[in-house]
């Protein structure tokens, strides 16, 4: 029968129903595409294709190729080998295709494409199959090994320890009549040979085998072949069964050796009879009871006539040995001691899952010890096959998890910390930028009320006001100063003080924020010592304590604050602040737990204010000592340590100083540099502004010898005043430089001084200390 002729309408027909994509065109142009390649390209219809540029659906990388293999097959109408390339669907998604082309002649090229995706999961989906089975090959403890011809091709470790070999490189050649019998040889033999040749072979079988040290083996051989090129490989899985073989002779040896491997088991292992229970829940549903749960929650009584009957057959040395029991009689003694109240829950839970039809529960929860102590276990509980009628057997796992548990306990502590040292940072960062920011404000405040002093006779009326802005901005300094102390941003600044002095002081601050209504009194012996701490935290205990206490007395109480020297137990003198209100008191757990940072009561607190008033204290050598009862009030005794050197007398006021020099103030906040500008021009100075650094420097450039002084800002844009100072001094080495700043963690003070800087201010700055480092930078 002579072949069928197709025309070319058949082979269109055929081109079109192809499921490769097929693309002719003509110098990259297409002319002619089937629906496969539109499919592949993301589009409806192949009609959307016929004058599309070719390469379009090429992805950038695939391009040069791409184009490459046009010119070559143009140019030699030889067609190009099958390689893979990357192509863009219409809606952006890249696939990965095999790509064939062909001449047709005329300038016409046929394009096959096939999408590989499915091969290439079909690939991984293999590679992953083959890992897992190795995985599991390499990790069960079953032995296993693979042979060709009675001869060993790999085995696992298992199968190496089982036969006493040290790994299972040692058994890779060996012929498997090594580690049989030698009457079991020719047996063997036979189904290897029978495997071998495709012939049916019984799955399993058992033969006498020896470990390399001699010692003898009854082993269950199961194996199975699969074609491996033209040979066929052989799996074997070996389990030894030489006890069990040998148990099988007598019966009572076999439950005997049961027995011994439930002891040996390194989880509790119980032996219920629940025969008792069953009689009472079927006599439940015999009256009628249907939803047991609810029957239980309703009557607790039932709940406890159950566990009465609960009866313990057996149990293993773990189980004893979970508990603190010397032995199953101690433990059955005193199962009072071991189920706690609180399991009761769980057993109604276990007894509602049998009495419903399941056959293994499992649940975690506290076990009791007969120390009186507490043990996490998870259990397991399962009707024994056959028993599912009476549940006269039913076996209970224990499994003690009070570490595990203990461990999670401990990371989530670790995870509370450092979430709460992640806030403290986060208070640093805020604390920083604050002080930046509120420092200028202060400066343009400070700076224009000393000018304005300076510029009213003292008999004014607007003199009182000044003076308490005055009095209020310095008080803003030191808050600023507090802050950057809290968010670890300013170190403290130790120093001796009176301690009465300033503890005057810091009262002074708190009676304003407590309301008239609270009667609020005060005891400071004078002449207590000195002490050596930080002013400004000195201050933050006392506001912090007495907002505290402010807090808790409400819109009326008493609150009283006394200061005493006394004497320590071991005859060291100290200072004892007492601050004392009849507030709401607290209990016990809540005054164990004071100090721990974001512990709060109130609505808006943060939790920082004692656990804080604790850091300062203790940092000072000093102790705290709470005592507080709820509905009696607060009392807080702080004990600081007394130095024998008396405190350091108060500096004098700077005197404001000026002169006639010429200064360039470089300041990029405009209110700031106005404020500084007006202060120096009250001191008699020249004054010339510079927005920024590098104006700073260009003018300083243009005219070197214009200027006595640069008094700059060391946080702007551009340059800071840092790096001016570094290049004016590099440029002009007498150039004289003083660096102000509201605050800014890159400028280190003493490296400052070291390049060659005059003085670092702190804003604000006021007039006197202003006038006093001017005069200093300027000798």
């Amino acid at each position: 029968m002579s072949a069928p002729e197709f025309d070319e309408h058949a082979f269109q027909r055929l081109a079109e129903l192809s499921t490769d994509a097929l693309i002719v065109h003509a110098r990259g142009t297409v002319l002619w595409a089937n629906l496969a390649a539109a499919r592949l390209m993301g589009l409806s219809s192949a009609a959307e294709l016929m004058g599309q540029p070719v390469l379009r659906f090429v992805a950038p990388e695939s391009l040069p190729l791409a184009g490459a293999r046009i010119e070559r097959m143009l140019k030699t109408g030889e067609p190009q080998p099958t390689l893979d390339e990357v192509f863009v669907r219409a809606d952006g998604e890249r696939v990965q295709v095999e790509v064939s082309a062909s001449p047709l002649g005329d300038g016409h090229i046929l394009v096959s494409a096939r999408d590989i995706g499915p091969r290439q999961k079909s690939e991984q989906a293999r590679r992953v199959a083959e890992a897992r089975a190795r995985a599991f090959f390499d990790a069960t403890t079953a032995a296993m090994g693979i042979s060709l011809n009675g001869v060993h091709v790999e085995v696992n470790a298992a199968y190496a320890r089982l036969f006493g070999f040290e790994s299972p490189e040692a058994l890779r050649g060996v012929p498997i009549f090594e580690l049989l019998e030698l009457t079991e040889h020719e047996r063997v033999a036979e189904n290897v040979r029978r495997r071998a040749t495709g012939d049916a072979v019984p799955p399993s079988y058992a033969v006498n085998g020896r470990r390399r040290d001699g010692t003898p083996l009854r082993l269950e051989v199961h194996a199975s072949s699969y074609p491996d090129g033209d040979s066929k490989m052989t799996v074997v899985v070996m389990r030894d069964v030489t006890e069990q073989h040998a148990f099988e002779a007598q019966l009572t040896a076999s439950e005997r050796r049961h027995r011994e491997l439930v002891a040996q088991v390194p989880v509790g292992v119980w032996e219920y009879d629940l025969s008792g229970i069953k009689r009472i829940v079927d006599e439940l549903r015999s009256a009628g009871v249907g939803d047991f749960s609810a029957y239980l929650a309703a009557h607790p009584e039932t709940l406890v006539r159950c566990a009465q009957a609960l009866v313990v057959r057996s149990v293993n040395a773990a189980a004893c040995e979970l508990v603190g029991a010397r032995d199953q009689a101690d433990l059955v003694a005193n199962l009072d001691k071991i189920f706690l109240p609180e399991m009761l829950p769980d057993f109604a839970n276990e007894l509602v899952q049998f009495a419903n039809g399941q056959q293994i529960v499992t649940s975690e929860g506290w076990n009791g010890t007969l120390s009186g102590g507490r043990r996490w276990v998870a259990v397991r509980s399962a009707i024994v096959g056959g028993h599912e009628s009476d549940w006269s057997r039913v076996l209970v796992t224990t499994s003690d998890l009070t570490d595990g548990l203990r461990a999670r306990e401990e990371k989530a502590a670790l995870q509370d910390q450092l979430r709460h040292a992640e806030k403290l940072e986060a208070i640093g960062r805020l604390a920083g930028g604050v002080a930046h920011d509120f420092n200028n404000l202060l400066a343009v405040i400070m700076s224009s009320i000393e000018v304005s002093r300076s510029e009213v006779p003292a008999s004014a009326p607007v003199t009182e006001s000044l003076d308490l802005i005055h009095e209020a901005s310095l008080r803003a300094r030191d808050l600023v100063s507090q802050i950057l102390t809290f968010g670890r941003k300013d170190k403290p600044k130790p120093t001796p003080l009176d301690i009465s002095a300033t503890l005057e002081e810091a009262l002074t601050l708190a009676r304003a924020a407590i309301p008239s209504t609270v009667a609020f009194s005060r005891r400071i012996d004078a002449q207590v010592g000195t002490v050596l701490a930080d002013r400004t935290q000195v201050h933050q205990v006392v506001l912090n304590l007495c907002a505290n206490a402010r807090d808790a007395v409400g819109p009326t109480g008493s609150i009283s604050v006394s200061l005493t020297r006394v004497t320590s137990a071991e005859g060291a003198p100290r200072a004892r602040l007492t601050v004392v209100d009849d507030g709401v008191g607290m209990d016990e757990a809540m005054r164990a737990r004071l100090f721990e940072p974001y512990l709060t009561t109130k609505t808006l607190g943060h939790g920082l204010g004692l656990a804080v008033v604790h850091g300062i204290v203790t940092g000072a050598g000093g102790t705290i000592e709470v005592e507080s009862k709820q509905g009696k009030g607060t009392r807080f005794d702080l004990h600081f340590p007394l130095l024998e050197t008396p405190s350091e007398a108060k500096p004098a006021p700077l005197e404001s100083v000026g002169g006639h020099e010429r200064v360039l103030l470089v300041e990029d906040q405009p209110m700031v540099r106005s404020a500084l500008r007006r202060l120096l021009t009250s001191l008699g100075y020249v004054v010339t502004e510079a927005s920024d650094g590098q104006e700073a420097l260009e003018r300083v450039r243009a005219t070197p010898t214009a200027f006595d002084l640069v008094l700059s800002d060391q946080t702007m844009p551009r340059l800071s005043g840092l790096e001016l100072a570094k290049t004016l001094l590099a440029e002009l080495p007498n150039m004289r430089v003083l660096l102000c700043t509201g605050f800014s963690e890159h400028l280190d003070e003493a490296s400052a001084l070291k390049l060659g800087v005059r003085g670092v201010l702190a804003k604000p700055v006021d007039r006197a200390t202003m006038a006093s480092a001017v005069r200093a930078a300027l000798r």
